[in-house]
């Protein structure tokens, strides 16, 4: 013996209301797949978009340069890129919008930042140069702000 459900009133839905269709969700895949940058596997699409503007204009840079024991010691810092500029390095690090408010602490993580690679011997150009995430987001992005900070290597 089978039942049958009936269900009564419903969601409340006129009879006059259009039902619309649902749209299907397309993911697409990324254009390009990330690689490595100088050999290390990059930390966001940001940074790898950043490194492919860097490479497209020609820019020599070192990549996730640990100072003071990077990440792995306490007070340890980490340089996203260190960029071959005249007459100095310059200091490039890519920051989520989000994350990176706080400008007192940022102003002292900049100078301690500069501090660390002069005691590697860089001479580099101060305050260093911060893309957040809208300067990053696609490789279009990173272009456009390589090209009016930096230029052509």
């Amino acid at each position: 013996m089978s039942r049958k459900i009936v269900y009564k009133g419903g969601s409340g839905r006129r009879a006059s209301m259009k039902v619309r269709p649902v749209q299907a969700l397309v993911i697409e895949p990324p254009a390009e797949p990330m690689g490595t940058i100088n050999g290390r596997v990059p930390a966001s699409s940001y940074e790898w978009n950043m490194a492919r503007a860097l490479w497209f204009y020609k820019w020599e840079f070192f990549y996730l340069l640990q100072l003071r024991g990077g990440h792995d010691i306490r007070g340890g810092l980490e340089c996203d890129f260190l960029v071959k500029t005249r007459p100095f390095w310059t200091p490039l690090q890519v920051d989520g919008g989000h994350w990176h408010t706080d400008s007192e602490k940022e102003r002292l993580h900049d100078t301690d930042l500069i501090n660390a690679l002069r005691e590697r011997g860089y001479q580099v150009n101060f305050p260093p140069k911060h893309a957040v995430d809208k300067d990053a987001a696609v490789f279009e992005d990173a272009k456009r702000y390589v090209a009016t900070e930096f230029g052509r290597a």
